[in-house]
């Protein structure tokens, strides 16, 4: 007598990629089949980051969930920018407001494109860039965009994302 195997698997699939009732799946002349239902699924948006979790496969081979909340807020940082002087760009850094009371050129220095972890999002949030000269400034010989420097005006805004090529980034 062969051993009956009774799978259940809740797992969500575009309605792109599989229109039909459901989908066939063979190896070593074995067979499933699978009715995908599409019902459940919500529309691009209508997520709450609090309440949804994804799953991660662990280094050591195990699973473990995280909410979406978590993992956005955990994966880069947001730093409010008062003090004087220039900006070194941490690798983790996600959202940079630039809120000093004094007037003064200040530079962003960003890390190799290869360490930066994500995009870094600069933003003039007090009106300095008006007055005063605010770039930013790639590592070494890396560019942003092929130039030397990115200038933001007053109130303006920056996305920076990494080549992780060692050719800078791109704005």
């Amino acid at each position: 007598m062969k051993p009956k195997l009774k799978l259940k698997v809740r797992t969500r699939y575009l309605a792109s990629i599989f229109s039909g009732v459901g989908v066939t799946i063979r190896k070593d002349g074995l067979a499933a089949y699978a009715d995908l239902d599409f019902s459940g699924l919500s529309p691009v948006g209508a997520y709450n980051p609090s309440e949804e979790s994804i799953l991660l496969l662990n280094v050591d081979g195990s699973f473990s969930t995280i909410s979406l909340a978590s993992l956005t807020n955990t994966a880069q940082d947001r730093r409010v920018i008062t003090a004087s002087g220039n900006v070194t760009v941490g690798v983790n850094d996600g959202l940079i407001i630039l809120a000093k009371n004094v007037a003064e050129d200040t530079d962003f220095l960003l890390p190799a494109d290869t360490s930066k972890v994500g995009p870094v999002k600069i933003v003039d949030f007090s009106g300095v860039g008006g007055a005063k000269v605010l770039r930013a400034m790639p590592s070494g010989s890396e560019t942003i965009n092929g130039q030397a420097s990115w200038q933001l005006g007053a109130y303006g805004s920056v996305v920076l994302s990494p080549t992780g090529a060692g050719l800078g980034y791109a704005a």
